[in-house]
C-alpha cells in the first residue's frame, strides 16, 4: 500500500501542475483540494468505498452521493470528485520506467503489485487434497492491449488469467495474468510468458509438487504427457480429454457402434484413460492417474473417474461466480484499476474463508464484507470528525448519521486568513453566463469578502449568514 501511496502522488504532482498552469486562478482554487496528496488514512478509506460501492451496482456515482437519496456513509468519507480523482489516477508503478518495462511486459503497471498479492494467498492458507485449475475472465471493455473474447464466460469480453482454486473450499490460490506476446519477448521477466498449457500447469502447482494432491484440470490443459510428468512429482490428475489428443487409442475416439451408457477403459503405466457415450454419437473422454480400476456407478452409469472430475470441476467458477458478487459493476476506464477491483474481490472471498476456518462455524458474507469497508472507513471518517474545516452542509450532516457524533465547531478564522478577501463565489456562478465586456465589467466591479469559516470559499454577505456567540460561549472556547 505505501508503494500504491507513493506513486500516484506523484502522479497527482503531476496532474497538479498542468492542472494548475491550464486553468485560472479562481477555477483551480476551487478544484486544488481534488489534487492533494493522498495518505494512508485516505487511501484505506478508497478501499472501503471500493469494497462498499459493490452493494449498490444500480447506482451511478452521482446517485450514490445525491445529498437526499444517497447512502451517507459516501459522502462523509469522501466527496465524489475526490473519490473520482483517486480512481482516475490511481497509479501502480513507477511511471517514468514504464515505457521501458512495456516492452518486455504488458501487464507491468500493475505486475509488482498483483505478484505480491498473489505470493500472499499461499501464505495463509494450505489447500486440501484437491485443486481445480481453470480459466477466470475478468469483465472489461475498455482499452487494454490483450483484451480477450471468450463467449463461454460471463462478460465474454475481459482480462484472462490461469488460476488455481481449492476444490473443496472457496478460496482461490494463485492466478496467472495472460498479457499476450511482448514488443521485445527477450525484455521480458521470469513468468511473464508461458510457452503452452503444459508449462502453465507446471506454473501454478509448483508449490504442491511432492504433496500428494490432486490436480483437476479442464480438457484444455489435460494431456497423457503431462499427467505422466506430475505423476513422477507426486502428484495425481483428473480431466477431460479433447479426442485430437496424442497417445489415444482409436478405439476410444470411435464413436461407431457405442451405445449410450457404455464405458471403454485403457490402462497404461498407471494412466488410466475411460472413454464414456452418454447419449448416442458423443463420447466423453477422461484421464486419471488416481483411479487404477474399471470402476462404474450402477445408478448413473458413468463411471467413477467422471463422477470424481464433476464434484471437483467447479473449484474456479465457483470462485468466478463469487468474485463477480463482490466486485459489483464499476465502470472503470483503465484496465489496471479493473485488475484493482479484482484484487479486492479476491481479498474478499479468500478472507471470508479464511475466517469461517478460524471461527469454526458459519459466517454471513455480507456482513463480513460490510464490516470490513467499515474497519477501511472509519480512521477517514474520525479524521474528519475531529477537523471538519472545509466540509459543506450536507457533508456534516452524513458524519453526523454515520458516526452518531457532531462534527467539532469549526476554528476561529485567523486573523491573517481574515485578512484575505475575494469575490463570492455564488455571485460569480450566477454571472457565469455572461460573455463580451459587459460581464468583465461586472465581474471587476464586485467588492470582495473574506471567506468562509468552514469551506474557506469567498463569500459575500448575502449569500452567507453571521452567527452570533454570546460571551459566555465565547469565554468557554
Amino acid at each position: 500500500m505505501e508503494d500504491i501511496i507513493k506513486r500516484t502522488n506523484a502522479r497527482l504532482e503531476h496532474v497538479r501542475k498542468k492542472k494548475e498552469e491550464k486553468l485560472e486562478e479562481q477555477t483551480w482554487k476551487k478544484h486544488a483540494h481534488r489534487y492533494q496528496p493522498v495518505t494512508m488514512t485516505e487511501m484505506l478509506a478508497f478501499t472501503g468505498i471500493c469494497v462498499l460501492r459493490s452493494f449498490f451496482t444500480d447506482l451511478t456515482l452521482k446517485q450514490i452521493y445525491d445529498a437526499k437519496l444517497g447512502p451517507p456513509a459516501f459522502k462523509a468519507t469522501m466527496g465524489a470528485g475526490r473519490y473520482g480523482t483517486l480512481l482516475r489516477y490511481i497509479t501502480f508503478d513507477d511511471v517514468t520506467s514504464r515505457e521501458e518495462r512495456r516492452k518486455g511486459d504488458k501487464f507491468c503497471l500493475i505486475r509488482d503489485v498483483f505478484e505480491r498479492f498473489d505470493a500472499g494467498l499461499r501464505v495463509h492458507f494450505s489447500p486440501s487434497e484437491c485443486i481445480t485449475i481453470d480459466e477466470s475472465l475478468l469483465r472489461f471493455r475498455g482499452r487494454c492491449p490483450f483484451r480477450m473474447y471468450l463467449p463461454s464466460k460471463p462478460g465474454r469480453y475481459g482480462l484472462l488469467f490461469r488460476t488455481a482454486a481449492d476444490a473443496n473450499h472457496r478460496y482461490l490460490w494463485k492466478a496467472w495474468p495472460y498479457s499476450g506476446r511482448p514488443a521485445a519477448p527477450e525484455l521480458s521477466p521470469p513468468g511473464v510468458q508461458l510457452d503452452g498449457m503444459t508449462e502453465t500447469v507446471r506454473y501454478l502447482v509448483q508449490e504442491v509438487m511432492g504433496t500428494g494432491r490432486n490436480i483437476t484440470l479442464d480438457r484444455l490443459y489435460t494431456s497423457v504427457p503431462l499427467a505422466e510428468e506430475l505423476q513422477g512429482q507426486r502428484l495425481t490428475v483428473v480431466g477431460t480429454l479433447n479426442k485430437n489428443r496424442k497417445l489415444l487409442p482409436a478405439k476410444l475416439t470411435d464413436v461407431r457402434g457405442r451405445q449410450p451408457g457404455s464405458s471403454l477403459f485403457c490402462f497404461r503405466n498407471g494412466v488410466t484413460l475411460v472413454s464414456h457415450c452418454p447419449k448416442p454419437r458423443k463420447l466423453v473422454l477422461a484421464l486419471s492417474t488416481q483411479h487404477d480400476a474399471a470402476l462404474v456407478d450402477v445408478k448413473t452409469k458413468k463411471p467413477e473417474v467422471i463422477l470424481y472430475y464433476n464434484a471437483t470441476k467447479g473449484g474456479v467458477d465457483v470462485v468466478d461466480s463469487m468474485l463477480e458478487t463482490c466486485m459489483g459493476k464499476p465502470t472503470l476506464k483503465r484496465w489496471p484499476t479493473a485488475v484493482w477491483f479484482f484484487m479486492l474481490s479476491i481479498a474478499q472471498v479468500n478472507g471470508f474463508t479464511i475466517l469461517q476456518f478460524n471461527r469454526g462455524e458459519d459466517v454471513n458474507r455480507r456482513e463480513m464484507r460490510l464490516a470490513l469497508a467499515e474497519q477501511l472507513m472509519a480512521p477517514r471518517l474520525q479524521e474528519r470528525v475531529a477537523s471538519p474545516v472545509g466540509l459543506n452542509a450536507d457533508t456534516l450532516a452524513a458524519l453526523a448519521t454515520v458516526t452518531g457524533k457532531s462534527a467539532a465547531r469549526p476554528r476561529p478564522v485567523t486573523h491573517s486568513e481574515q485578512a484575505a478577501r475575494g469575490r463570492c463565489v455564488t455571485c460569480l456562478k450566477e454571472i457565469s453566463g455572461g460573455r463580451g465586456s459587459g460581464h468583465r465589467t461586472a465581474k471587476e466591479k464586485m467588492p470582495k469578502y473574506p471567506p468562509c469559516s468552514m469551506c474557506q470559499e469567498f463569500v459575500c454577505t448575502v449569500h452567507s449568514t453571521k452567527v452570533r456567540v454570546c460571551n459566555e460561549c465565547k469565554s468557554d472556547e
